[in-house]
């Protein structure tokens, strides 16, 4: 099925390969043929996925993107916990969606997405069913701990491949499938699924403030993004509004976490508390760390600040306490990156060890066309709405 939503994050998901190559060439983080070939390989999987017409191959092609992916991870630098909470919550997600997708198919007779949405489906098991694997795909409390888990214990690219594309498979479900089929009970319990995600944002805004692991931070700062992009299509406003947050998301992602390895070359650490005792001078180094920071909290003028626009006008669809909920959340978390940023890096001095360095040229490039994006989006926002 081409339409504008798989067109744009064919593109995203090119990107992420494209950069996490570059990426990874530099840092010497993957230096096996056979890594390069399972980043392609993740790729033409990813791609397929979103642009698959039949529900099954959909699924297929889906799930079979985690098999690259494991081999990516697996790599190198051992990670069982990773890889153990990776897997678990993957396989139960695509058990709970495959059972979904065989219950539309007994009540419809075909797996042509086309057909189906002619047909429809009124099959309530499968909408719990595919609720369930959903929310553990995105993830939404109480299924989010696997997330914070496999990102801080795995490779930087893989970090990046699983935030900025393989949360979005929960969405391509959502707007393929629950979309078409089963919009009526989400809009019926829009209030209840609305109070569930900003729960979830609210907990993991609760066990952001506590982490002293950069990039773990970073992670939640994922997961409170990713589910309050969720209002934006729970509330029944344009699709094409989700769509613009979900690749906000993607790209800030990649953003935060190339950050992070870069600041963990430069500095020997990501430990907040370590960062905090630190001065070091790199004037690129922090120039785009500033400008990282200013994409997280989502200045004005910046993709994130009209995707934070959305998301509130969203919520007040829903309701004033969802409303002031969202606030008060994107406040508590953007004060708390202001925090790490003041305390870690605004201060500079005289290099206290020689042996550090700002992480090479093509990772600052790199990061620097990223940013180049999220700020051009946030000035014209047309250039993704355009499409369509």
């Amino acid at each position: 099925m081409i339409d504008a939503f798989s067109i744009l994050f064919s593109i995203i998901i090119c990107v992420t390969e494209l950069t996490g190559s570059l990426w990874s060439s530099e840092g010497a983080m993957l230096d096996r043929r056979s890594s390069f070939v399972a980043l392609l390989f993740f790729c033409a999987f990813a791609i397929a996925a979103f642009c698959m017409s039949d529900m099954f191959l959909l699924f297929i092609f889906l799930e079979a993107s985690s098999v690259p992916l494991y081999v990516l991870m697996f790599q190198g630098e051992q990670s069982p916990d990773a890889i153990f909470h990776f897997l678990l919550y993957a396989m139960v997600s695509a058990l709970l969606v495959l059972v979904a997708l065989v219950l539309i198919y007994a009540e419809t007779g075909t797996s042509s997405l086309s057909e189906i949405c002619r047909v429809g489906a009124k099959n309530k098991w499968a909408f719990g069913l595919l609720a369930l694997g959903i929310a553990i795909k995105i993830p939404v409390f109480p299924f989010y701990s696997w997330l914070p888990i496999a990102h801080v214990k795995t490779k930087t690219v893989c970090s990046v491949l699983l935030a900025s594309v393989v949360l979005k498979f929960s969405s391509l479900l959502l707007l393929r499938l629950v979309a078409q089929l089963f919009m009526e009970i989400v809009l019926e319990q829009r209030e209840l699924i609305a109070t569930m995600v900003v729960v979830s944002a609210v907990f993991a805004t609760l066990q952001l403030v506590r982490q002293t692991d950069l990039k773990r931070a970073f992670a939640y700062f994922s997961i409170i993004h990713m589910n309050l992009s969720l209002l934006i299509f729970f509330s029944g406003v344009d699709q094409r509004y989700f769509i613009f947050s979900l690749m906000y998301h993607s790209v800030l992602m990649a953003v935060l976490f190339f950050t992070s390895d870069l600041v963990a070359r430069a500095y020997g650490t990501r430990e907040i508390p370590e960062l905090k005792q630190m001065k070091i001078e790199h004037q690129e180094l922090r120039d785009v760390i500033l400008l990282a920071f200013l994409s997280l909290v989502s200045v004005p003028c910046s993709w994130g600040f009209a995707s934070e626009i959305l998301m509130v006008k969203a919520a007040v669809e829903i309701s004033g306490v969802c409303a002031v909920t969202v606030i008060a959340v994107m406040l508590a978390s953007s004060a708390y990156a202001v925090h790490i940023y003041a305390s870690c890096f605004a201060r500079w001095g005289a290099s206290e060890n020689a042996g550090c360095h700002s992480g090479g040229a093509v990772n600052r490039y790199i990061l620097l066309s990223l940013l180049v994006a999220v700020f051009a989006v946030g000035i014209c926002p047309d250039v993704i709405l355009r499409w369509f």
